[in-house]
């Protein structure tokens, strides 16, 4: 279900939403990343189904690094 944003900074940046893909085309489940990243399994699950309205950009950017091998920012 996509959430409504009344501001135009609260609307997901192309960061997120390729972040958003990489998690959802990830071979592994859900419950197999949440147990090799430590991220809570239901953010990743809110997350990856677009519920979490405003995700912290700590744990987007966490979670690209832990899917891609790739930091953010070196």
């Amino acid at each position: 279900m996509a959430k409504e944003f009344n501001l135009d900074c609260d609307a997901p940046c192309k960061f997120m939403e390729h972040t958003r893909q990489l998690l959802r085309n990830d071979e592994r489940s859900l419950l197999d990343i949440h147990k090799q990243s430590n991220i809570p399994f239901y953010w990743l699950r809110k997350f990856a189904y677009n519920e979490a309205p405003n995700p912290s950009v700590n744990r987007v950017c966490f979670l690209y690094t832990f899917l891609t091998g790739e930091e953010v920012l070196k």
